[in-house]
């Protein structure tokens, strides 16, 4: 691919821009792939990897995987000269002074904290709960043979399969997205941009969603294994608090649009 493809594919006008900055990178269970720049881009990427001969597959990979960095790059200074934007004027050793400060107090901030140990809880949860997830799937498996009628083994099934995912899919990936918005609050913003939305608003959202989405996935969880009741409870609690939290010191980010969710 390109620059001229790469500047072809952005200006389709059945593209969402920017749908892929506030997504949850769970293209699975997406509705917007087909409409997403980042997507299409990734899946151009895949289908040349995958048809390359297995000899050159390597090699081709790290070519391929480069690619768009040195297509960013011609864009990025494509867009600087348009703006008569000197990029190796910037003072690049304070630049990094600044952002190793803001790395730090966003880590040290109460909502990234949580998120790191919330993702530990999920661990040590799903460690502990290790035997009596074997024992439900084998009395639903003993269920559906039996065919009980006042049971739905499969539905059941299907049920503790889904909060799974749901959970998996976010304990890892609440961090990061509390970081990039504590670190884009803390980022100064040009006078020219400070009417536009917010990135951070968008990260800090997303974020919030995923919690949204992890508690309704442990009550899932509560309600199939009452044995786990208290540990449960301790992690619906630390999410809420962290949800508080975070809407705490992002007031705005419910209200901020993500393009193309009807939210």
């Amino acid at each position: 691919m390109d620059k001229n493809h790469l500047l072809e594919m952005a200006g389709d006008s059945d593209l969402i821009p920017g749908i892929y900055n506030w997504c949850d990178r769970w293209c699975e269970r997406c509705t917007l792939t087909s409409r997403c720049l980042q997507f299409n881009m990734e899946k151009n990427e895949k289908q040349t990897v995958n048809a390359l001969a297995s000899d050159e597959k390597n090699a081709e990979f790290w070519a391929q995987l480069l690619e768009p960095l040195v297509l960013t790059m011609e864009l990025i200074r494509d867009m600087a000269e348009r703006n008569g934007i000197d990029l190796d004027s910037i003072e690049v050793e304070a630049e990094m002074d600044e952002q190793k400060r803001n790395h730090q107090m966003a880590s040290e901030h109460y909502c990234s904290r949580a998120a790191l140990t919330y993702a530990g809880m999920v661990d040590e949860w799903f460690h502990s709960a290790k035997e009596l997830l074997q024992e439900k799937e084998n009395e639903l498996h003993s269920i559906a043979q039996l065919g009980l009628v006042d049971r739905d083994p499969q539905k059941e099934a299907n049920e503790i399969t889904d909060a799974s995912e749901v959970i998996r899919w976010y304990q890892h990936f609440l961090y990061p997205k509390i970081m990039r918005a504590l670190l884009g609050k803390l980022r100064k913003v040009p006078p020219i941009l400070e009417e536009m939305p917010t990135d951070f608003n968008g990260s800090a959202k997303i974020a919030l969603i995923a919690i949204d989405r992890s508690i309704a996935a442990w009550y899932s969880m509560l309600c199939n294994f009452r044995e786990k009741e208290d540990d449960t409870l301790r992690l619906l609690v630390h999410l809420e608090q962290l949800s508080n939290a975070l809407e705490s010191a992002f007031p705005a980010a419910r209200a901020f649009v993500r393009p193309g969710f009807k939210e």
